[in-house]
């Protein structure tokens, strides 16, 4: 689908992030690793930048195994990227010993992030003099990217920050306009002056997404399940459409990741659902080990008895596949789709 974004939506962003004074000077530098045909590429890394009065570094066909040399060399002060980017930067070994006090703001968004992964990065920028933790976003291309942050000091661990300035994110029961009280999860829908015309030529498609609720605003319906808590800090689950139903009960991917990711022998965990002719759906975690940590039988035995304790037993995974890295996208995000696709072709192979 087109989406229809205007000028006023890329300048209402820009001036969000101006309201962060603390952090954005004109004169900073920003290293921009995200394609631009992507609104996050475009509007944090292109626009944004240029607006605020930024040297922008533009890094096309981003090698991750270099992104920690590259680093080192331009010292920029910003970067936006998705997560595994951060991940890939803490476990590079040429950032060891570094000083990395330059760093001011390097956000991730595009991409949920695990606690465990999570503090493995805050972990990382503490020990290498970063002031502030890393700084988080979530939005989608039909707002312009970006909707909340969580930057500088206003942060908490396993957020995705508060709502951007002139911007209103609520949580809805899925499927209506009622709104749920705080710390009730739902269905997040937002409303702001980022939020596109439409999508080109698809009147029936942007009905759907973009409603007009009883307030009389327009909310932008994500098809993400998420909360906010009493602080106004956003709160994401997972996708409605990667939910997982399994003998009647909705598991959501990303608790489940945030679980085995916070486990010291993973660096990166994926959950899907695979079909199962008795329960619906079965789950299955997919992991990238950490440095060192053998692939062996043991390990998934050490891994399954740690979900048995944290994990509710209709989620548990019926088994752990190691991978050696995890299917990416062209824009670094995990590629839960690909799993799923090899999954059902090994079902179907087995059933010839």
């Amino acid at each position: 689908k087109g989406v229809m974004l205007t000028d006023n939506c890329f300048n209402a962003l820009a001036q969000q992030f101006r309201a962060y004074d603390k952090l954005f000077h004109r004169g900073q530098k920003l290293m921009n690793i995200m394609p631009p045909f992507i609104a996050y590429g475009y509007a944090c890394g292109v626009h944004l930048p240029l607006v605020l009065g930024f040297t922008v570094i533009i890094i096309p066909n981003l090698d991750p195994a270099k992104l920690g040399s590259l680093v080192l060399k331009h010292k920029p002060e910003h970067m936006f990227g998705v997560p595994a980017h951060y991940q890939q930067l803490a476990a590079d070994p040429k950032l060891r010993d570094k000083d990395l006090s330059f760093i001011l703001n390097y956000a991730a968004g595009g991409d949920a992030i695990s606690i465990g992964a999570e503090k493995t990065v805050n972990d990382f920028l503490a020990a290498h003099n970063v002031e502030y933790p890393l700084a988080k976003g979530y939005g989608m291309t039909e707002v312009s990217s970006a909707a909340t942050v969580a930057a500088g000091a206003d942060n908490k661990p396993g957020s995705v920050g508060i709502p951007m300035v002139n911007t209103i994110i609520a949580a809805f029961e899925p499927g209506t306009d009622r709104e749920l009280p705080i710390g009730e999860r739902g269905e997040l829908c937002i409303s702001g002056p980022t939020t596109m015309k439409g999508y080109y030529n698809k009147p029936e498609e942007t009905d759907m997404i973009l409603r007009r609720h009883a307030d009389g605003q327009i909310w932008a319906h994500t098809g993400d399940v998420g909360y906010m808590d009493e602080d106004g800090f956003v709160y994401l689950d997972s996708r409605i459409k990667r939910m997982i139903i399994t003998s009647g009960y909705n598991v959501y991917p990303g608790q489940l990741e945030n679980i085995i990711d916070g486990h010291e022998k993973v660096l990166l965990s994926c959950v899907i659902g695979v079909k199962d002719p008795y329960k619906m759906q079965k789950v299955k975690a997919f992991v990238k080990l950490a440095q060192g940590v053998p692939a062996t039988e043991e390990t998934k035995q050490v891994l399954m008895a740690y979900c048995r304790k944290n994990v509710a037993k209709y989620a548990m995974p019926y088994d752990i596949e190691f991978k050696e890295d995890m299917p990416k996208t062209l824009v670094g995000k995990v590629a839960y789709r690909q799993l799923e696709e090899e999954e059902l072709a090994k079902i179907k192979a087995q059933e010839e």
